[in-house]
């Protein structure tokens, strides 16, 4: 059986969806009260790179009260909208006593970094002096 999906009617000309207002918020998605509902939707924050969710997401990252499965799924979220704020708010979690959210936050901060665990600002090219 297949879980929920998120919908989304309208789309730009890159065939990004676009959703009036904070994403996911016109139908409720990332202030579902169902946890399944509330989970898929930050993944697909995460998945399509959302600034609108941006605030939401860093919201459960540094919430004590945030349950694990959406922590985990907003840690990856976090490294997928704004690769380069990740590490920051994604600090204190990397001291967790909880092995699946230090796994978590490690996972992400790779994807934040380029080939070869280099940054995006790094430049193989620049034969010059630094």
């Amino acid at each position: 059986m297949r879980g929920p999906t998120l919908r989304v009617g309208r789309r730009d000309g890159a065939g990004n969806p676009v959703c009036p207002g904070p994403f996911g918020h016109q139908n409720g998605s990332l202030d579902s009260k169902n946890p399944d509902i509330h989970c898929e939707a930050v993944l697909a924050a995460g998945n399509w790179e959302v600034d609108a969710a941006w605030p939401h997401v860093v919201a459960l990252v540094t919430s004590e009260e945030t349950d694990k499965a959406l922590l985990l799924a907003a840690i990856e979220a976090v490294a997928s909208i704004r690769p380069h704020e990740a590490a920051e708010i994604l600090d204190d979690l990397a001291d967790s006593d909880d092995e699946d959210i230090v796994a978590a936050v490690h996972e992400a901060m790779a994807m934040t970094e380029g080939p070869a665990g280099e940054d995006d600002d790094s430049n193989d090219d620049d034969d010059s002096l630094h």
